[in-house]
């Protein structure tokens, strides 16, 4: 049986993306604070959460790099979100600010990602 085609394309985007440079990007935008995604996603200038912050989010919980240490209310979406945070143990895994705006600006660039300024 054939896959469907929205299913192929998005394996195939899955596959194209540069999780490790945008999971520091938003290790980065993290810091020391402790950030809703939504709350990283417009300081990194991206309008889409979905598609740039959740997902690295996800892997980086998954690893072990970040940790979900409280919950804040969210006024465009009327709910309780998570609240994200520097696992304390993972604190050298942050990458220096100017690599980082680099790896933004290439981000950027390679998939035409619109942020808050475009």
């Amino acid at each position: 049986m054939a896959i469907p085609i929205t299913i192929e394309t998005r394996n195939e985007s899955f596959k194209s993306v540069d999780k490790k440079s945008r999971q520091k990007i938003i290790l980065n935008a993290l810091g020391n604070s402790r950030l809703t995604a939504r709350q990283i996603a417009y300081k990194l200038g991206y309008k889409d959460l979905n598609y740039v912050v959740k997902p690295r989010l996800t892997e980086l919980l998954q690893e072990g790099t970040i940790i979900t240490k409280d919950k804040e209310f969210d006024p465009i979406t009327n709910r309780n979100v998570a609240v994200y945070q520097l696992n304390e143990t993972s604190s050298s895994q942050i990458p220096s600010k100017r690599k980082t705006l680099e790896d933004i600006e290439s981000i950027k660039q390679k998939y035409s990602i619109k942020t808050l300024w475009s």
